[in-house]
């Protein structure tokens, strides 16, 4: 579902209605908040729900990974050597 609205490239994914996640390099949290309750700014909306349990976690993990971006609550992001 991400991919017909965000760039991503690990997903081989190329939209333009949401942000690039490539540019934005959103940590875990930010992913499942996004998840969670939607956005509503920029060129489109993003329901909030998409993805519930597991499946959000799954895909808050994959996005942040993909990125590096492994921000820890209360710390400092940090990018990842690799896969």
């Amino acid at each position: 579902r991400c991919a017909n609205c965000h760039t991503l490239e690990a997903a081989n994914a190329i939209a333009v209605v949401g942000p690039s996640l490539d540019q934005l390099r959103p940590n875990k949290e930010l992913v499942l908040d996004a998840i969670e309750n939607g956005r509503a700014r920029g060129n489109g909306q993003m329901a909030g729900g998409l993805y519930t349990g597991e499946d959000a976690e799954d895909v808050a993990n994959f996005v942040a990974k993909a990125v590096g971006s492994t921000e820890q609550p209360g710390g400092s992001a940090s990018e990842s050597g690799g896969g």
